[in-house]
């Protein structure tokens, strides 16, 4: 009952999820900490995760809390990564396209239904 868990809803027909969990057990393998897969049912895009929570850096930072530890950590974490053995499949590319598709989820979604947050459009200067 205390447990909090993060729902994945992706449409089959608008995301395939083979690629999330291939990338997530690749990662376990190399020894990152990935969150663990509760429940999955791909053929309706859903995946039941273990939620990490809500503290972030910043928390820490705010508090005056030495978050050089973090930084260490993160530092290892990378090493970790880098010295990895290559994945065992294709991940997709990630072009500007997709960059901008996963933003746009965030800016169209996340913000507005989760934060009650609607983004206004601001003219680039560029």
């Amino acid at each position: 009952p205390k447990q909090k868990y993060v729902l994945m809803d992706a449409p089959p027909e608008k995301e395939d999820t083979t690629p999330f969990l291939q990338v997530c057990d690749w990662l376990k393998t190399t020894g990152l900490n990935t969150p663990n897969i509760i429940m999955q049912d791909q053929s309706l895009g859903f995946i039941l995760l273990q939620d990490f929570g809500d503290i972030t850096w910043s928390v820490f930072n705010e508090t005056g809390q030495d978050i050089t530890p973090l930084f260490e950590d993160a530092m290892a974490q990378l090493h970790t990564l880098q010295s990895a053995a290559q994945p065992p499949f294709s991940p997709p590319f990630f072009d500007i396209q997709r960059m901008q598709t996963e933003a746009d989820l965030y800016l169209d979604w996340y913000l507005p239904q989760m934060k009650q947050h609607q983004p206004t459009q601001v003219k680039s200067k560029l």
